[in-house]
């Protein structure tokens, strides 16, 4: 015998998940126009060794999330503790993110990078794509990876705050 459950209100959910603090990190494409676009996101893991695959979770509707897949490349930007402000620039509605922050072009397909604000850059082509509720899942196949501040401490976020990792 199965028994069906209700699910969870969205916004206890949303309490809940934000007392579980996660990494930052900003997603870049190149748009079709030739503009840059990203988004900030905390839903993001690493998927497998062989071959190296990341997944990251994207609005549905997003525009980063449309460009990614029809450029067929990503760049994940690894926030470090001083990119703070990278992180809130890319979460906000701003048209022109870009003229906000400091960056530069990935060395394989020359994706937008944040070397002010990350710790490394890695360089991905769409794996496979999965629709899943509000978000779609984007599997990467990490071709190339770019250590800014490998040292650097990264930047987490967690009871809807941005926090450095403790000493």
């Amino acid at each position: 015998m199965t028994r069906q459950l209700d699910s969870i209100a969205s916004e206890r959910f949303r309490d809940l998940m934000s007392t579980f603090p996660s990494g930052v990190a900003v997603v870049t494409t190149e748009g079709r126009r030739g503009v840059p676009c990203g988004m900030t996101v905390s839903s993001l893991c690493s998927l497998s060794l062989e071959p190296a695959l990341l997944l990251v979770s994207l609005r549905r509707g997003s525009e980063t999330l449309e460009e990614v897949r029809h450029a067929g490349v990503f760049a994940v930007n690894l926030l470090h503790q001083d990119g703070r402000e990278a992180a809130i620039v890319f979460s906000s509605p701003l048209p022109s993110r870009f003229g906000a922050v400091i960056w530069a072009t990935t060395p394989v397909w020359s994706l937008p990078a944040l070397p002010e604000h990350a710790h490394t850059t890695m360089e991905c082509a769409v794996d496979n794509v999965v629709g899943a509720g509000d978000h779609t899942l984007v599997i990467g196949k990490v071709v190339g990876a770019t250590a800014w501040r490998p040292e650097a401490a990264p930047l987490l976020y967690g009871l809807r705050r941005y926090e450095s990792w403790p000493e």
